[in-house]
């Protein structure tokens, strides 16, 4: 009876099988490497190649190492005693795909193998159970890859096709000894947490207050622990109250993830970073706690702004931004005075074109500020965008344009300081014609705007006019005299300028008699402005579009034509004429009124057919006179 048991031949099959499915897992290992690397860099295609050879593999071994008969798992097989069944062949050897595989199995099959019902009972995970029942031993052809056998030194290695080759290679995994079967599915790793003593004695601060378990995730190899210790922080954050102590080993923690190369930890920690000065900033920070780690994690993040990774860089940029609003950081102006320092030709396209960008969104939310404090001045703001105009990218330049022109709508002669006279030579320069063309359009519209402000002005002057004098006792009937014109009450109804009263001056009849008909008023030639007629040189020689054809006479104060400068100093002797027909006339508002309101005293009146034509310089008859009947 004891040597019933003693089953010799069968013990050295199952060592064998045991040494071939030790290698056969060393190559699923490998092979499970190279898939978990290939899903983290999204090359799904490697990752499914991958998975399908592991599947290929694991069902070549156990097929062709006949598992379900060498565990005799429905009771003892006699093929496992025989000699031709045993598996310490020498020649025994992993084929192509890894299955165990010797050169003798076709031609020594002798004993059929017997039949083995489908079992759906579950088995370990050693045991692979087919889908079908086995009614025949599949014979393959041996394919030698390798012996199980050390080799000795010098022998000659069997020649591999490249593809073999390469995926045969040592990786540094193997070569640490490192096998990890899908990290993302196991359990924590105790060893992967283990932290050496200068780690240690570097973060000896978030030790102290967050504990050592915590602070070990920060420092594990596998991104899983990361996210568990980043999200562990914000709950310890949310539930107790923020010191300097806390805050400054909450900084050193996010410090180091925001390093990190896996996107899902950056973007974890990044997020962590506007919930801490945002959210956990309380009463017991001080304002040096506060910018020390703003200064300690907003050059980690500048520096991923230039990420050529769009999800890197647009994170990142959302962060900087996001502190600069947050209300405790905008107090403290950390990050405009760190953005806006001046470029340099050196400085990195995608950094410089980042920051540049950074600035220009400031600019539109936060504004320019007057105070030279908070880095957003018009000279500060000026500097930065100048040095930006010489930056080798055209990307950048073209952002510190854009910034320029936005500090020129608010101090244009700064923006000016900072750039080349506008000359002729500087706009053959196509790095500042299209920039000069952009101020010239901003000037042009600020006029406008001016023209527009004097137009409304006149409008509220009216009103202004017509409340000042209108008086709660006031008389039901006025008698008008020839002699008391400018003292006639006020009315809602009444031009300021010649004293006209009629009852269709409403806003819009205002409008259109300064616009055409008021004899004191008129349109400049070339922009078509409406302005006083006693202001009219003044215009030309100093606000109007076309002021270079002009020259200010400094005798009279007339605005004359540059071509009829000299022939006009030869006449002048210092009187004022009228612009229409250069009558001498005296500078009061009564020889103006007097010579303006009498249409037969300047027949040369643009206004001159809308004037009454009586024959009467009586102001009282043009008042009771309506140019609408």
């Amino acid at each position: 009876m004891t040597f019933a048991v003693e089953r010799f031949r069968y013990a050295a099959k199952l060592k064998a099988a045991m040494l071939l499915l030790r290698e056969v897992g060393e190559r699923l290992g490998r092979l499970e490497v190279g898939k978990v690397h290939a899903i983290a860099a999204e090359d799904y295609s490697r990752a499914n190649r991958k998975k399908e050879q592991m599947d290929v593999l694991r069902h070549e071994t156990y097929l062709n190492l006949e598992v379900t008969d060498l565990l005799e798992e429905s009771g003892m097989v006699a093929k496992n005693d025989t000699a031709n069944s045993e598996v310490t062949d020498s020649n025994t050897t992993l084929s192509e795909d890894g299955g165990a595989r010797s050169p003798d199995v076709a031609a020594k099959v002798d004993i059929p193998p017997t039949p083995v019902p489908f079992d759906n009972t579950p088995v370990s995970p050693l045991h692979y159970t087919p889908s079908v029942t086995k009614i025949t031993p599949t014979i393959v052809q041996p394919i030698r890859t390798g012996s199980l056998r050390k080799k000795k030194p010098g022998t000659t290695p069997s020649a591999k096709n490249s593809y073999e080759a390469y995926d045969e290679r040592i990786i540094p995994a193997a070569q640490r000894n490192v096998v990890t079967m899908k990290e993302t599915a196991t359990n924590l790793n105790p060893s992967c947490l283990k932290m050496n003593e200068r780690e240690k004695k570097q973060a000896s601060l978030p030790i102290q207050v967050f504990g050592n378990p915590l602070v070990e995730k920060f420092f594990s190899r596998q991104y899983v622990d990361k996210e568990d210790g980043l999200r562990d922080l914000e709950c310890i954050l949310e539930s107790q109250e923020t010191t300097n102590k806390v805050f400054r080993a909450a900084t050193f923690l996010l410090h180091r993830a925001l390093r990190d190369k896996v996107i899902s930890v950056y973007t974890i920690a990044a997020t962590m970073t506007v919930h801490m000065f945002t959210k956990y900033v309380g009463q017991r920070i001080t304002t040096s706690e506060l910018t020390r780690s703003v200064e300690k994690l907003l050059p980690e993040l500048f520096s991923k702004s230039g990420d050529p990774t769009p999800r890197v860089h647009n994170t990142a940029v959302h962060t900087i931004l996001s502190l600069a609003h947050s209300p405790e950081l905008r107090k403290l102006n950390i990050i405009p005075v760190y953005l806006t320092r001046a470029l340099t030709a050196s400085s990195h396209p995608r950094l410089a074109l980042s920051k540049l960008e950074m600035v220009e969104q400031l600019i539109l939310s936060i504004g320019i500020s007057a105070s030279k404090e908070t880095g957003m001045t018009c000279r500060t703001l000026a500097e930065f965008g100048a040095s930006g105009l010489h930056h080798p990218a055209e990307a950048v330049r073209k952002v510190a344009e854009r910034i320029l022109i936005l500090v020129y709508r608010v101090n244009p002669r700064l923006v000016r300081k900072q750039l080349p006279p506008d000359d002729d030579i500087t706009r053959r320069n196509l790095l500042y014609r299209q920039l000069m063309k952009e101020f010239d359009k901003i000037d042009l519209e600020v006029k406008r705007e001016m023209n527009g402000q004097q137009r409304s002005s006149l409008k509220s002057s009216v009103s202004t006019y017509a409340a000042s004098t209108v008086v709660d006792t006031q008389p039901d009937s006025i008698e008008l005299g020839p002699d008391t014109p400018n003292s006639l009450p006020g009315s809602n109804k009444q031009c300021i300028f010649c004293f006209q009263i009629c009852d269709n001056f409403t806003e819009e009849g205002l409008n259109i008699h300064y616009w055409k008909y008021c004899p004191m008023l008129t349109r400049c030639v070339h922009c078509q402005e409406v302005l006083e007629a006693t202001g009219i040189h003044k215009h030309l020689s100093k606000d109007c579009d076309y002021k270079d054809l002009y020259r200010t006479c400094e005798r009279c104060g007339e605005a004359v034509v540059q071509e009829n400068y000299a022939q006009h100093v030869d006449s002048c002797n210092g009187e004022m004429r009228c612009p229409f027909c250069q009558v001498v006339v005296d500078n009061t508002d009564a020889s103006w009124r007097n010579h303006l309101l009498d249409g037969k005293t300047c027949p040369k009146h643009p206004r001159s057919k809308y004037i009454n034509r009586s024959g009467s310089s009586s102001p009282r008859d043009f008042m009771a006179t309506s140019v609408y009947n």
